[in-house]
């Protein structure tokens, strides 16, 4: 049992700090994930791949997440105002840069209800 623990102990502080272990557990984790949903991967690749083809959408929806942004609130200062600008921009990033997914939960999550309101 002695030996157990002293192993147990061993691995624990090793893992911990271990750059290796750190960049292999994640690609396990990831791997173990798609093979419990396959169709993930086909999400995201079709993400990936085909990332091109919604730019265009993708810039429309910003711009009007903006304008609703702009009319749906009172805010206290142009910083305000700015930093709500400032997060539909970045999901506007994340989809551009083949992140549609987060693109597309941004209006879902972040503000649902000003978008209703408009």
């Amino acid at each position: 049992m002695l030996n157990v623990r002293r192993a147990q102990a061993v691995l624990k502080q090793s893992t911990s700090v271990s750059e290796v272990y750190k960049e292999q557990s994640a690609k396990l984790y990831t791997h173990e994930w798609v093979k419990k949903f396959p169709t993930m991967l086909e999400f995201i690749r079709d993400q990936l791949n085909n990332s091109d083809k919604q730019h265009q959408s993708i810039n429309e929806e910003t711009a009007k997440w903006i304008s609703h942004i702009e009319k749906g609130m009172d805010y206290t200062d142009e910083a305000e105002l700015q930093q709500m600008r400032d997060v539909a921009i970045d999901a506007q990033n994340q989809g551009l840069n083949g992140k549609y997914w987060a693109f597309i939960f941004f209006p879902l999550s972040v503000f649902r209800w000003l978008l209703d309101d408009a």
